[in-house]
């Protein structure tokens, strides 16, 4: 059975800006987790924080690039997409209102929102919350 791993928008961006302070660490991370089976899930959330920072700081074209390698790491089994439904924005709220954080996203509650309910343990991500939250790094 292949190892579930959140994959988080700090994890992608720094993936795709070679300047960026965690892409040597990021790489290394991804490419192991690859080799070991790993199905990366992330939220719609996550895509449409990803893409906007993305698009804004590298350009369209590393945007645009980030939806391919999405879609066909779908199809080839390495990613899976979770689309934020009712239930899931209602839990993501409740997380939200309970940490008063400034730092904490909707979109981090989203996704720990998922993760309680998919029962994924692990995390890749370089911002903290996860790790406040209960979850591993891997």
């Amino acid at each position: 059975m292949r190892e579930k791993v959140f994959i988080d928008t700090s994890a992608l961006y720094a993936l795709a800006d070679g300047r960026d302070e965690h892409h040597k660490k990021a790489r290394e991370i991804y490419k192991k987790a690859i080799a070991g089976n790993v199905l990366f899930v992330l939220t719609d959330l996550v895509i449409a924080e990803t893409s906007t920072l993305i698009r804004r700081r590298l350009g369209f074209s590393a945007s645009s690039k980030l939806f391919q390698i999405v879609e066909e790491g779908e199809g080839v089994g390495l990613f899976s997409v979770h689309f934020v439904d009712k239930e899931l924005y209602k839990k993501a709220r409740e997380i939200f209102l309970q940490l008063q954080d400034p730092k904490f996203s909707f979109v981090d509650a989203g996704s720990i929102a998922l993760m309680k309910k998919e029962k994924i343990q692990k995390y890749f991500a370089f911002d903290a919350h996860f790790r406040r939250a209960g979850f591993e790094s891997i």
